[in-house]
């Protein structure tokens, strides 16, 4: 029991001021965000966008597609340029469908090419492969635990400064207080 009286004892110290309790609650709890909330929140990120990149990547389906319009000529030549042109395809429901999509540069009207749908047979993007979509889970949850870190420090800061600014308003009222008497002389 002494251990504890002695461990709180600051808690009656003359000296301590409204605004150096408040600013220790405040470094508490930007340390628990820090240690737990952030990666906390970064896990939950990465977790969600994970199952949304593999959900994705599950309703995704390769369809052989037609391209009927010249692909124009790329921006960046080189081997691996691509360049839009318009396809066509017949979805899972047997209905032909056209759209203007990113093929290999120079392809031919009348070439094969493989396009992507989703499960209502709109044109898609490639899915992501399973790495690919967990990577880029992982650097979504690393961003978002920095954010949540940086939120953490910078509101810690930001009410710091503020007690800072009452602090130092504090010490001016009380030296315009005393500074008068000490002026004057004793007899």
């Amino acid at each position: 029991m002494t251990g504890t009286v002695r461990l709180w004892r600051w808690r009656r110290n003359p000296l301590r001021r409204r605004t150096d309790v408040a600013e220790a609650w405040l470094g508490l709890a930007a340390g628990l965000v820090l240690v737990a909330g952030a990666p906390a929140a970064g896990v939950g990120t990465a977790l969600a966008v994970g199952d949304a990149l593999l959900a994705e990547r599950d309703t995704a389906q390769p369809r052989r597609a037609e391209v009927i319009g010249r692909a124009a000529v790329p921006v960046v030549a080189g081997a691996a340029s691509r360049a839009h042109a318009e396809v066509r395809w017949t979805g899972r429901d047997g209905v032909v469908r056209v759209a203007h999509t990113r093929v290999d540069a120079g392809a031919e009207p009348g070439s094969r090419v493989t396009v992507w749908t989703d499960d209502r047979g709109r044109l898609t993007g490639a899915p992501a492969t399973r790495s690919e979509a967990w990577l880029g889970a992982g650097l979504a949850g690393a961003g978002v635990a920095a954010c949540v870190g940086v939120a953490a420090v910078g509101a810690r800061n930001a009410a710091r400064g503020r007690l800072d600014a009452r602090r130092a308003a504090a010490w001016e009222r009380a030296w315009a207080e005393a500074a008068p008497r000490w002026g004057r002389r004793v007899p």
